[in-house]
């Protein structure tokens, strides 16, 4: 099965790559080719892909008579296309993969409030830590879909910029300067872990939520990733990725009792109600 955040993570690359100079050639070949030239395109995959904004992304398009004639279904409320945001547009972009969830009546509302936090917590992250000097602009990418039948959302947040070792080592007075990159993995999902711009809190919450839900988490960094599953979270070292990638599959009808590890006197439902459809 082919998902979003998949594709997320393509789109992602190759604009940056495109950023900084590169000139890049995109070729399709046998079968992907033999589709793209179809007067219509059958293939389910593809015409997803494309319903989720990835062929625009990559500014492929108008040599390929398939890809232009796709037809744009509604996404009945859940998913988002691959999605750009900066500090202009992040609350509105929050706001509609909110949605996603908040008007599907199945999913529990502990986990639609932690799913809130989490998202608007993972991107102010992208926007506050991400950017390695002032003058460079903050932007991340995300992709979300709710998926009914397998009770779950997919979410991805992703960014191109310094990396989690190099947020909480850069500065000259942080107490993390000694940590290597896969202990930085290991240290930024504990509470009160920050570079000093923060309370060091998000990343410990999406952990317990993933772990309270039997969720999945994954914290991608440079070399070294970060996985939560069945419980347990562990580092290992893998491709490199320039960024972060942060990624979350949560199970819609297992609910969380966020207060056990965000404190008793928290009520999300205080911080986000405003925002859904009907004040629901």
């Amino acid at each position: 099965m082919l998902y979003a955040d998949q594709l997320l993570i393509i789109a992602t690359a190759v604009r940056k790559l495109r950023d900084r100079g590169c000139l890049m050639r995109i070729e399709t070949r046998g079968y992907l080719s033999e589709q793209f030239f179809q007067k219509e395109i059958t293939d389910g995959r593809i015409r997803y892909a494309g319903r989720i904004d990835f062929f625009r992304l990559l500014e492929l398009g108008p040599q390929f008579p398939g890809l232009e004639n796709l037809t744009r279904r509604p996404g009945k409320d859940r998913f988002i296309e691959l999605t750009r945001f900066d500090k202009d547009n992040y609350f509105e972009v929050g706001t509609r993969i909110i949605r996603i969830v908040a008007t599907h009546a199945r999913v529990d509302k502990a986990v639609q409030y932690m799913l809130d936090f989490c998202l608007f917590e993972i991107m102010d992250n992208v926007l506050t830590h991400a950017v390695y000097a002032e003058q460079v602009r903050a932007e991340g990418w995300c992709s979300a879909q709710y998926f009914p039948a397998l009770k779950s959302v997919r979410l991805m947040i992703a960014d191109t910029g310094i990396g989690i070792h190099r947020a909480l080592t850069r500065h000259p007075d942080s107490k993390y300067r000694q940590l290597s990159a896969s202990q930085a993995l290991r240290q930024c999902v504990e509470k009160g872990v920050t570079n000093g711009k923060g309370q060091g809190f998000g990343l410990y919450a999406t952990r317990q939520f993933a772990m309270h839900n039997k969720g999945e988490l994954l914290i991608y960094s440079a070399e070294h990733y970060g996985i939560l599953r069945q419980g347990q979270y562990r580092v290992c070292k893998g491709a490199y990725w320039q960024g972060t990638l942060v990624f979350l599959n949560i199970r819609t009808d297992i609910t969380v009792d966020y207060k056990s590890f965000m404190g008793e006197n928290e009520c999300l439902a205080d911080d986000f109600n405003f925002i859904y459809p009907d004040g629901q």
